[in-house]
């Protein structure tokens, strides 16, 4: 896998952050009567470049583009960041999105891939029985969510 080295390019802004100040506190997600969870860069890059590996191991790379559904959690950050060092592009969609809708943005965007939460699965799910070009290449699981999947966000 290669990072990119860019001026002013997200993941090479954050590597030399990391670089400069690990343990820097840059982001908080604050989680309801959940802890919250604090990301520092060091966080986000470990966290990032693991997924890009595990992205392009699904065959995620330059150009691709990948679907995200999921509120604002951590993982999103991660998403980003490792979409960017594989030159893939990373397609949030608002998650109250469903249905016929779900499914245009999905096939019009020619997702390649698509990552959620699982919080979500009731609407992604039936959308990719009409998408099968359009591989699941991972769901993330957190406590409160309350939805049991058979396949979980890469291990980070």
């Amino acid at each position: 896998m290669s990072v990119c080295k860019v001026p002013g390019h997200f993941a090479s802004v954050l590597d030399a952050k990391a670089e400069e100040t690990p343990n820097f506190t840059t982001v908080t997600f604050e989680n309801g009567v959940h802890s919250s969870e604090v990301l520092t860069y060091a966080t986000i890059v470990t966290a990032g470049r693991k997924l890009a590996l595990a992205f392009q191991q699904a065959g995620i790379g330059k150009g691709d583009v990948l679907s995200l559904v999921m509120r604002n959690h951590p993982e999103f950050i991660f998403a980003l960041y490792a979409t960017t060092c594989l030159g893939a592009i990373l397609l949030p969609v608002d998650p109250r999105t469903k249905g016929d809708r779900l499914q245009y943005v999905l096939r019009d965007s020619r997702a390649k891939g698509i990552i959620f939460t699982s919080e979500l699965i009731g609407n992604v799910a039936p959308v990719l029985k009409n998408l099968p070009n359009i591989r699941v290449i991972g769901v993330a699981c957190k406590e409160g969510m309350d939805v049991s999947v058979t396949r979980n966000w890469p291990d980070l």
